[in-house]
């Protein structure tokens, strides 16, 4: 049976695709001894443009009370509201709070400008009688503060009470994980009950194998890499016994014409 010469491509780059999942870190670009961790740039201070300071001072603490206030009556009769806190008291916000967050490149273990990088993004505490109750959130989603959401996490909030709003905050949203940093070391900020992952201050190079540890393998092949080899044998799997069976039904419908 003659081949067509666009299969036998094909079984080619099948061949050489599986040929180089096989090798694996043979293939792959020398790493170093161990992820970089640094940066080249300064990270950015923490900073409050006037609006979002104004919208924290005015009226953000009622734009909450307000919001409790609505779903308070729209899930009247619908379900159970007692997990709905009441904040009627006197609501006050804290100071606020720039949010960071690591960037994906450091996470990756490749070399970044910086690190950490700075959200367009605000959080406070939320004070009810002198309490920490929460925090709220604030973003510039039309170049205008507006409230983007808040939470009854009391825990978060004290701890937001207690850190210098001039100290880095950084939010692992993918861990749902806090943590501060200063110059080069890295705390945790306590969130919630559960243990933290590091319950101490570490420098950021540390900290990246620990936080993130299976992102950059011993043998010196990141796992995007890998996976890109394993998804293409995959793929191209699949592919050459589609390409066959379409050859098949071609030679079929040829000899049906004659």
């Amino acid at each position: 049976m003659a081949r067509h010469p666009w299969l036998r491509g094909l079984s080619v780059v099948l061949a050489c695709a599986a040929a180089a999942a096989i090798a694996g870190p043979a293939g792959a670009a020398p790493a170093a001894s161990a992820p970089p961790t640094g940066g080249t740039e300064p990270i950015p201070a923490p900073s409050v443009p006037v609006d979002v300071a104004e919208l924290a001072a005015g009226t953000l603490a009622a734009q909450v009370q307000a919001s409790l206030a609505d779903t308070v009556v729209v899930g009247d009769g619908v379900g159970d509201m007692s997990a709905v806190p009441d904040w009627s008291g006197d609501l006050a916000v804290g100071a606020v709070h720039q949010l960071y967050r690591f960037a994906t490149e450091w996470i990756w273990g490749d070399a970044v400008t910086a690190p950490v990088v700075a959200n367009q993004e605000w959080l406070a505490p939320l004070i009810l009688d002198g309490t920490p109750v929460g925090t709220v959130r604030v973003w510039l989603p039309d170049g205008t503060a507006e409230m983007a959401g808040f939470d009854d996490n009391a825990i978060l909030g004290a701890s937001l009470e207690e850190l210098d709003p001039s100290v880095i905050l950084i939010e692992d949203a993918v861990a749902a994980r806090w943590y501060s940093l200063v110059g080069d070391m890295l705390s945790p900020v306590r969130a919630s009950s559960a243990p933290p992952q590091i319950t101490a201050p570490i420098t950021l190079g540390t900290a990246r194998s620990m936080l993130y540890p299976g992102d950059y393998s011993e043998d010196g092949q990141t796992w995007p890499a890998a996976a890109i080899q394993i998804t293409l044998v995959v793929v191209l799997a699949a592919a050459v016994p589609a390409a066959m069976t379409v050859s098949a039904l071609r030679r079929r419908r040829q000899a049906r014409l004659r």
